[in-house]
């Protein structure tokens, strides 16, 4: 009867273990990417830096590099390697069933905020490995624009759901303007390229999202 729960044990403390040793990789190969770019670290170099040896990297990431980068910008997008998809978080949630929108609005914007302020270290390196892997280009592409996208649209619904958007601006519209203006280029460009705080950047949004999509009445 003791066997089959030890070897229940035995697998969950592999797979525990494996996800530590992938943690651990994806952090050595960050500071890399953000330190040297994306083009100029080697998995060699992920290795040096983690401390394990090439064949672990593989065995690990079955994909190199570009699995590695992968899981370094999930990370980034939820802030854990928690396997837990954005829409099941609790701030997600929250944002979709609160009845008030101006308080939708906030967590809306603090939750995109807080992704871009953990991927502004990593912007160049984004920048580097769409140039050069197109397996990399069209996951950015898919995951960043495309489900970016989808990921906006409940939020917006919700608005329409409460009434709350303008007579002059249905949820689709409400979509493409919170796509456009609370997004990682907006973020770039005033945070990174001109100089704003990051709290000014999150006020004006607020702001500028509230007027621009919210009815007054």
């Amino acid at each position: 009867m003791a066997r089959p729960v030890k070897r229940a044990y035995d697998t969950t403390r592999r797979q525990a273990a494996a996800r530590e040793t992938q943690r651990h990789i994806a952090q050595s190969a960050r500071e890399l990417f953000i330190e040297r770019g994306y083009v100029a670290t080697s998995i060699r170099d992920i290795a040096d830096r983690a401390q394990v040896s090439v064949q672990t990297i593989y065995n690990a990431f079955e994909g190199g590099k570009a699995a590695i980068f992968g899981r370094v910008m999930d990370i980034a997008v939820v802030g854990d390697d928690e396997p837990v998809a954005l829409p099941e978080r609790p701030e997600y949630q929250a944002m979709l069933a609160t009845a008030d929108p101006e308080e939708l609005l906030s967590i809306a914007v603090d939750m995109s905020v807080a992704l871009y302020r953990r991927m502004e270290p990593l912007i160049p390196a984004i920048r580097a490995a769409v140039a050069a892997d197109p397996g990399i280009a069209e996951g950015w592409q898919a995951n960043y624009g495309r489900n970016r996208y989808e990921g906006t649209r409940p939020a917006m619904a919700r608005l329409g759901e409460l009434r709350a958007l303008r007579a002059d601006v249905d949820v689709d519209s409400a979509t493409d303007i919170v796509w456009t203006v609370l997004s990682l280029e907006t973020y770039e460009a005033l945070v990174v390229e001109r100089g704003w705080n990051p709290d000014e950047y999150v006020g004006f949004v607020r702001r500028a999202l509230g007027a621009t999509l919210l009815s007054q009445a």
